[in-house]
């Protein structure tokens, strides 16, 4: 089958928008091994069995509500600010802490 009867085919099996649908495939009648997924303005499909072919993805335009929906700006919240805490210590006063760091190389990182 070509795209435009594959495309036929899965348009009419209704699938609603922002859907994934996994079933019995339309065209070569294995069980469970198609999926359908659908979005509010495209649609893909594609089938899992080795031997068929069926495959294909159809986008739509893109509305006005597609975009709002896509690029929905959300709520943003200001950053608190950074509180050093407690546990934090200074490198010189911890002889385990100045091991590691001459250990694993990072002294020079941390002196700079």
């Amino acid at each position: 089958m070509n795209f435009q009867q594959q495309l036929a085919v899965v348009e009419g099996l209704g699938v609603p928008p922002d859907t994934q649908i996994r079933m019995d495939c339309p065209f070569c009648q294995n069980k469970n091994t198609f999926t359908v997924t659908t979005t509010s303005n495209s649609i893909g499909w594609y089938c899992f069995h080795a031997s068929c072919s069926a495959k294909g993805k159809k986008n739509g335009e893109k509305t006005m509500e597609y975009v709002n929906v896509s690029f929905k700006k959300e709520d943003i919240k200001p950053q608190e600010e950074f509180k050093l805490p407690d546990s934090f210590k200074i490198v010189h006063s911890n002889q385990k802490a100045l091991q590691y760091l001459h250990e694993n190389n990072c002294w020079e990182a941390c002196m700079w």
